[in-house]
Formats: structure tokens, C-alpha cells, sequence
């Protein structure tokens, strides 16, 4: 019997069961399955089957519903691929590009993929003199500079692309004590230019921007959220590092914050909106704090009285911290609140503090989890909205405290020459290692380091626990490898669900690993 004879329910049916390159090979025969495996339907139970269900990378900014069937059918062949890689223990690059910076010898300070605009936007700041903040086009094979902008005279010492899906929004800090809010114009020509539409002082350091919401940090105590559009804001403050009352005067109380803060004691690692709370990761702790009320400051009043954390975990010295969301269904239970809302887990990569000389050369990086609370059961809505920021049981977490090591992975004892980890929602993870710059004197270039934990994308995924979750047990490892070595880098970022890496260097060049 010939195949193409039958209906197109049938066929549609008959397609659900190839994998996404299949699908793609069944175009390729005749017109009438070309026409068939162009059907949104088709990609859309490819991506949900194959892709979505096992929880391997993918974008999910964007409903299926809403992309294009070319982009759908791009994403999941891509997110099929990136798949396979991981699983197959054999994670190279089959395309690298370059962007070449203006002036030769500029060293780049920052790099960020920009999210949103089809996935084709990079950000770098680069100085010599002052800083220049430049948007690139990388989806050609000859990256191409869009537009640059530079605050004359300073040094830009932070950026904040806004993690919202085609947001037009970016925000630097100049070490001048200053933020500046930026909105990346297109035009009808396909040309770009970045102009200034606020401005504000302050001496804390830029986090994170979602929507309307910047989270912004000192090294010791405080990170405030402020909505730059209509000015509401809220503090939220641990009290750890809170001058001692033993203190005979309001000077000795200044100079001890100023002490913690000119040694970066507690400084601020990173700051995720999670459900219905605030989750800041610091160099000695991580503390969870209820999701606050925004309040424009009163006549008269100097400041708003701050929010205290719900729950806490110190992890000792911590030197990088890497927090994401888990999407994966099997990652912890999923409880549902009265009106059926329902949240993930966290996961938590931490690479502690290794100032021993005489310690052994191996050391690991530790893979924790903050499970969902069960009892975490509230009334009304919750639809975790960040742009109406109400407070919901602020003496109830939404997660359960302590964090559960689940796994490890094993490396050198040696310095990140980048100072940080990026740990991706499918447990995959980036770092940079230099192995001239540890406690020891080594000889060798720093190393593109990759690791993959325990969970869909693991080449070993066995249930060493023997419970039959596919989950593991606490002695569960990850694997690490190195990537590439190179002597110049200095600043790095990593798309997972996009299977991309973009490598800063001293010179100027810019390095983009396709996977």
C-alpha cells in the first residue's frame, strides 16, 4: 500500500511518532509529504513529544502557538540536536563566529546575548579611555556592528539586559555612582541606535531588569527593587551584617559598614524573581524574602521599611553561585495553590571559596535544590504577576529550606578567571578555569569548562537510589570536561536553550560557539 494514499489525519498521526530529523527526511520524498511536514500541527507534537516532555533546552518565552511553523521547525531540530550532543558525551561546536572589536587592543569587559529580536542580538562593553556599550548582529556569518553608545568620561562597571522576551530595555551602572536606563531602538530600516531615557543616582550595583523591575544590590545587607517607569520601589535587608549594637557611636556604625563594603564581605551574586518571593544569592548566604509591595517613598519620609527574609541558607565561602529555574517535570513536586497555580523547583550551583594552599588539587562544584513547599497554600489569586507586586504570606516560603545536595562534579582547585558559573535550567553548566591563577603556581591556558548534572541531557542518568524517580541519589555526579583553552579571555555568556557561547577577550575579539 502506498503511503501517501492515506488521509491526512493519518499521516499526521504516523508523523507523531518520528523523531524531529525524520519528519525533516519525510519532506524530502514527494510534494505530498513536503506539504505534510510543513503543517504546524506536525512540529507542534514533534516539539511537544520529543522536545518539551523530556525537558531538553528550548526556548519558552515564546507559546508554539504563537511562533511562525519555519521558526518551530528551526527550534526544535535545533533543540533535537543540542539534545543529542549532551547524550552522546561528545559536546563540540560545529560553527564559530567572530566579532571583531573597533580599535584593535580594546579589551572587552562584558558580554551578553541580547534576549528577544529572533535570537540574533549580542551586547559587548569594551573600554580603553571610557566605555562604549555596542549591539551586534550575530546571525550572519560576518557579525555586524549595529549601534554603540558610551557614557563619556566613565566606566561602565555593570549591564542588565532585560530578560523579558523582545524588551527594548537595558540598564548600565557607571562607576560614578550612577545607573542609567537605556531603550535599544529599531528603525524601519532595520537600523538600531540606543538612547537614554532615565537616569538615577546611586551607589548600588545593577542585578537584574525584568520588565519594569530592576533588582539592585550593595556588598552587604540591602537589594532594593525599583520600577523605573512609575518610581515605586522596596527594600529588602538580612540582618546579618548589621552593625553590632555593642557600638558606642552612629561614626563606628558607619565606618563598620563602611569596612564590609570596601572588602566586598557580602557581596551580591545574583537576585532571581522566583514564585511569590525574592531570592538573593550572596558570598555567604542566600536568603528568600516575600514578594514586596512597591511603594512610591512618602513626603518627608527618607526610606521605606524594609522586608526581612523568610528563610536562609549559608553555604560557607562562596566564590560563584549560579540559580535557575527547573522546567523539567521529574525535577521535585509540582503542588498546586487553591486557584491551581503551580511552580517549580530551584537549582542552585555553588563553587565555594578554595583558599587553602595546601588543599588537594580536586575539588567540586555542588549541585543543590530548593524542592516547592506543599503547604505553601494560599487564597485569591496568585498569578506570581511581578508588575503588581503584592505581598502573599510573608511568614510562609514558597520553598522548602534547607537546599538538598544532589550532585557534584568533580574539578581542579583553580581560580574562574571570569568570576562566575552560568548553570542552565536543563542542568547543563559553563564556566572558565585558569589554571595560572589558583593557590598553586600551575602552568597552562585558562579552560572553557562545561559539566553536565544529573537529569535529562546526562549521558548517565541512572537511579543510583534505586526509588525509581530518575532522580538519582545525593552521591549522583555530573561530568565535566574541558572545551577549549584559550590565554586571553575575559568575559563570557551561555544560551543554553539556544546551544551558544559567547567568549570576551583582552584583545577585542569576540568568539561565538555554535552547538
Amino acid at each position: 500500500m502506498n503511503i501517501i494514499v492515506l488521509s491526512e489525519d493519518v499521516l499526521i498521526y504516523i508523523a507523531s511518532f518520528l523523531t524531529p530529523p525524520d519528519i525533516l527526511q519525510l519532506g524530502r520524498t514527494c510534494k505530498r509529504l513536503l506539504e505534510l511536514s510543513e503543517l504546524r500541527i506536525v512540529w507542534t507534537n514533534a516539539c511537544t513529544t520529543h522536545i518539551l516532555s523530556k525537558g531538553y533546552p528550548f526556548p519558552r518565552s515564546t507559546p508554539l502557538s504563537v511562533l511562525p511553523v519555519s521558526v518551530l521547525r528551526q527550534h526544535t531540530l535545533r533543540a533535537c540536536r543540542i539534545a543529542q550532543k549532551w547524550l552522546s558525551g561528545s559536546v563540540t561546536p560545529y560553527r564559530e563566529r567572530y566579532i571583531l572589536s573597533t580599535s584593535l587592543g580594546t579589551s572587552v569587559s562584558d558580554v551578553r546575548f541580547v534576549p528577544g529580536h529572533d535570537e540574533r542580538l549580542v551586547l559587548t562593553i569594551s573600554w580603553t579611555v571610557w566605555s562604549a556599550i555596542v549591539i551586534w548582529d550575530v546571525s550572519i556569518d560576518k557579525p555586524k556592528k549595529l549601534c554603540e553608545w558610551s557614557p563619556r568620561g566613565a566606566i561602565i562597571s555593570g549591564v542588565a539586559p532585560n530578560s523579558e522576551n523582545e524588551s527594548e530595555v537595558t540598564v548600565i551602572k557607571c562607576r560614578r555612582a550612577c545607573v542609567k536606563v537605556l531603550c535599544l531602538d529599531e528603525g524601519s530600516k532595520g537600523s538600531f541606535s540606543l538612547r537614554e531615557v532615565y537616569s538615577v543616582g546611586t551607589r548600588m550595583k545593577v542585578m537584574t531588569l525584568v520588565g519594569e523591575l530592576l533588582a539592585l544590590s550593595d556588598a552587604v545587607s540591602q537589594t532594593a527593587l525599583w520600577n523605573w517607569k512609575n518610581g515605586t520601589y522596596a527594600l529588602l535587608q538580612h540582618t546579618d551584617d548589621v552593625p553590632p549594637t555593642t557600638l558606642p557611636s552612629s561614626l563606628q556604625k558607619l565606618i563598620y559598614l563602611e569596612i564590609l563594603l570596601l572588602l566586598q564581605y557580602n557581596h551580591c551574586l545574583q537576585v532571581l524573581f522566583a514564585h511569590q518571593s525574592i531570592l538573593v544569592a550572596r558570598a555567604r548566604s542566600i536568603y528568600l524574602f516575600p514578594l514586596p509591595l512597591l511603594q512610591a517613598p512618602s513626603p518627608g519620609s527618607t526610606s521605606l521599611t524594609p522586608y526581612t527574609p523568610i528563610a536562609q541558607h549559608s553555604f560557607g565561602g562562596v566564590h560563584s553561585v549560579s540559580v535557575t529555574i527547573c522546567p523539567h517535570p521529574n525535577h521535585g513536586i509540582m503542588p498546586k495553590c487553591s486557584d491551581g497555580c503551580s511552580w517549580h523547583p530551584l537549582s542552585i550551583l555553588v563553587r565555594g571559596e578554595g583558599d587553602d594552599p595546601w588543599a588537594s588539587d580536586a575539588y567540586t562544584l555542588d549541585l543543590y535544590k530548593l524542592e516547592t513547599n506543599p503547604s505553601y497554600i494560599i487564597t485569591g489569586s496568585d498569578n506570581n504577576n511581578h508588575d503588581d507586586m503584592e505581598p502573599r504570606l510573608n511568614n510562609v516560603s514558597p520553598y522548602l529550606f534547607p537546599p538538598i545536595l544532589i550532585s557534584d562534579v568533580q574539578t581542579r582547585r583553580d581560580a574562574l578567571c571570569c568570576k562566575s558559573v552560568i548553570l542552565g535550567q536543563a542542568g547543563t553548566a559553563m564556566w572558565i578555569q585558569d589554571r595560572r591563577r589558583g593557590s598553586l603556581p600551575r602552568k597552562g591556558m585558562p579552560s572553557l569548562m562545561m559539566a553536565v548534572f544529573p537529569g535529562p541531557l546526562s549521558p548517565s542518568d541512572i537511579d543510583i537510589d534505586g526509588d525509581g524517580d530518575g532522580q538519582g541519589g545525593k552521591g549522583k555526579m555530573g561530568m565535566a570536561k574541558k572545551v577549549r583553552e584559550n590565554h586571553n579571555w575575559t568575559a563570557f555568556d551561555y544560551d543554553e536553550s539556544l546551544g551558544r557561547i559567547a567568549l570576551g577577550s583582552k584583545n577585542g575579539v569576540v568568539t561565538i560557539l555554535e552547538f
